[in-house]
């Protein structure tokens, strides 16, 4: 039940993936896998029906200790771990507690606190909705989640079909949980204490995490890389390809960043 999926049994080096809230390995993650050919091996932890959990995995700190020992039973060697929004919060605490078990982290659309007033003000209303009519959140989700260009080329039938698809998908009641988790959750003093090389990859127009929080969190790492994608707050989904050549060329160390920040301040 939570436990992590191989997406693809490359050769290289090994990536686990962490989704978000409302996601899957498969929904969130299968095109930027494809993306990827072969060239990586990947598993992604799967935390999709989070309420049928036993209660101790259910908190921030009870999964990054599972998906940590997960790691050590199924990876051989070091990982290169990246997380997305809320399962970036879960890669930070993963990544905290193992460091020597992680070569590098990038985190997608990260918030490492629910402090920020629009953050909680969007999942609160997450909630609401939730509570009063779940059909209505995953219309939220999908727009909300696209920039305003993606969003305008998709016909009403296939924003429509998606969001219908994206309904019938998803665990209802494990997005309860998992919005517990987004609105209590709190790893900012985890954030200067990581050492790993660590990109932050946002989407400029992303309308749930604003552009400032991720920022923020990027400016407090010892060893960080900044990266923009011209997407919202679905970026797994809108450009996996983009995705995919900045995580490629960053485990590898070969891309450079918008921005760079090492311990000093130096850039």
């Amino acid at each position: 039940m939570l436990n992590l999926i191989e997406l693809n049994a490359g050769v290289g080096p090994c990536l686990i993936l962490i989704h978000g809230t409302a996601g899957s390995p498969a929904s969130t993650w299968g095109a930027f896998a494809n993306c990827l050919q072969g060239q990586h091996r990947i598993l992604a932890f799967d935390f999709s029906r989070l309420a049928h959990a036993d209660a101790h995995a259910q908190s921030l700190e009870g999964l990054a200790r599972l998906i940590a020992a997960q790691i050590r039973d199924c990876a051989e060697g070091r990982v290169h771990l990246i997380g997305y929004s809320l399962g970036a919060a879960l890669a930070i605490e993963v990544a905290s507690a193992t460091p020597g078990n992680v070569l590098s982290l990038t985190l997608v659309a990260p918030f490492d606190h629910s402090r920020d007033p629009q953050v909680c003000s969007n999942f609160e209303h997450w909630r609401r909705l939730l509570n009063d009519n779940p059909r209505a959140l995953a219309t939220q989700i999908v727009a909300q989640g696209f920039c305003t260009a993606t969003f305008n080329a998709m016909g009403a039938a296939q924003l429509a079909a998606l969001t219908e698809a994206f309904y019938r998908r998803v665990d209802w009641a494990s997005v309860a949980a998992q919005l517990a988790l987004n609105l209590s959750l709190d790893v900012g003093s985890r954030v200067s204490r990581l050492r790993c090389p660590t990109a932050v990859v946002i989407g400029v127009a992303d309308q749930l995490i604003p552009a400032r929080v991720s920022i923020s969190l990027y400016e407090r790492l010892a060893d960080g890389r900044l990266f923009t994608l011209p997407c919202g707050h679905l970026i797994p989904a809108e450009d996996p390809e983009g995705l995919a050549k900045i995580v490629c060329l960053f485990v590898s160390g070969k891309t450079r960043p918008v921005w760079r920040r090492t311990v000093g301040g130096r850039r």
